[in-house]
């Protein structure tokens, strides 16, 4: 860290796909014939007619009401977050956001809820297998659209968590018309939780421990620089909580909201590659050797270790002593160096 190509066969191909993605997006079985990129699967999907049409990104926008009639199951939603898919939708609602590299340099966010957000979720983008490995420690059900081939084979030895927006839960899932696939698939909580209902599942929130935090030093935010070249920054608020920027540039939620968080951890796991035929560059982050850590809490950055555990996340100062965290949202920021983190004072 410092400091401081046309013509007849690709009609009939594009028609192909069409049929499989319709066929797919029914509550049948997934089958091995039919499985294909996401992204392609979007892009052939997201020619139809749209239930966003009418509802656009906020359709789920009145679903807070109905979703209080029952328990409600915690779920995690993996969203998009390349340029195009900004600005996204629910974040600001959930309880957990972990951040961790994609291929092509870009990111992705492993949202997890544990109330409705009141607003539509998205868009919503294909799992991958780390992501997945996240889910099963924390018994999380998924919400996502496809995946590459190793993650959806995952997810057939676990049914009963999948949500796939592509081949198996369609009807939880809309299309925005106002964006363009393959960033332009929603979901809501009650949605989710509907699917949900329907299910045995033992899902629960995972937990943060509460409390003070200590052996810090004052900091102004941090700065995290992804191997895409994209710059995120953290900056403290006047309101106490943390201010996100991708560029230089606040960033926001769908209707203006700042994206801000209560706590950051900013954590160094290794990245190595994972080949997939679907993926060009496909990486399995090991977010299981995660080591290095900053916490930054109530103005300051601690110094330590980080784990993700079954309960939840762990966190240890530089001296081995367990630091609590905020009652409040928190974003774990997962990167590939020490490098690429600074902490600002």
């Amino acid at each position: 860290m410092r400091q401081g190509k046309g013509g007849a066969a690709a009609r009939v191909l594009v028609l192909l796909t069409a049929l499989a993605v319709l066929a797919a997006g029914c509550a049948g079985p997934r089958s091995a014939g039919t499985v294909m990129s996401e992204a392609a699967a979007s892009e052939a999907a997201g020619q139809g007619g749209s239930e966003a049409a009418q509802g656009g990104a906020g359709a789920g926008a009145g679903s807070e009401a109905a979703s209080e009639a029952a328990p409600f199951t915690p779920f995690a939603v993996i969203i998009d977050n390349e340029r195009h898919a900004r600005p996204q939708s629910g974040l600001d609602g959930a309880a957990i956001v972990v951040e961790m590299p994609a291929e092509g340099g870009i990111t992705r966010y492993f949202a997890v809820f544990t109330k409705d957000p009141g607003t539509a979720i998205g868009p919503v983008r294909s799992a991958r297998i780390y992501f997945n490995r996240l889910a099963h420690l924390w018994k999380l059900p998924v919400a996502h659209a496809g995946g590459n081939r190793d993650a959806l084979a995952d997810w057939r030895a676990h049914a009963r968590y999948d949500i796939d927006g592509i081949y198996t839960n369609g009807a939880a899932f809309y299309r925005d018309s106002r964006r363009k696939a393959p960033h332009n698939l929603y979901t809501t909580a009650a949605k989710i939780e509907e699917v949900l209902a329907q299910r045995k599942l033992e899902a629960r929130a995972p937990a943060v421990p509460l409390g003070p935090a200590a052996g810090g030093e004052a900091a102004s935010g941090v700065e995290i620089r992804f191997p895409g070249g994209e710059t995120v920054t953290w900056r403290a608020g006047a309101d106490g909580r943390w201010q996100r920027e991708t560029g230089g540039r606040a960033e926001t939620v769908e209707g203006g909201t700042p994206l801000a968080a209560d706590d950051v951890i900013v954590v160094v796991a290794p990245v190595r590659p994972d080949p997939d035929p679907w993926t060009v560059g496909a990486i399995d982050v090991q977010w299981e050797k995660a080591g290095r850590a900053w916490l930054l809490r109530n103005g300051q950055a601690v110094a330590g270790t980080m784990r993700f555990t079954a309960e939840g996340v762990a966190f240890q100062d530089a001296d081995g002593r367990p630091a609590g965290l905020s009652a409040g949202s928190l974003w774990v920021e997962v990167v590939p160096a020490e490098d690429d983190v600074t902490i600002l004072p």
